[in-house]
């Protein structure tokens, strides 16, 4: 169960970096980074997609990506 929570928050913070690639003022990406991830964190992984490299050396934090996606599900 862990190793799909993280390959799922992998996913999310592969998605969001390459939203912000494309889009520098998409409203997903400025709602939802800075809620779920460390904007440095996000920035390393713009620039590795950037560089074509599919895989990530960028630490993500489980813990407070589950928290703030709690958050944000109370919230709506």
């Amino acid at each position: 169960m862990e190793q799909r929570i993280r390959r799922l928050v992998l996913q999310v913070f592969t998605h969001l970096a390459s939203l912000d690639l494309t889009d520098y003022t998409n409203p997903t990406f400025e709602h939802f980074v800075p809620r779920l991830f460390d904007f440095g964190d996000i920035r390393r992984r713009m620039n590795e997609l950037e560089r074509g490299q599919m895989e990530t050396e960028c630490r993500m934090n489980v813990r407070k990506f589950l928290t703030a996606f709690f958050l944000e599900l109370k919230r709506v």
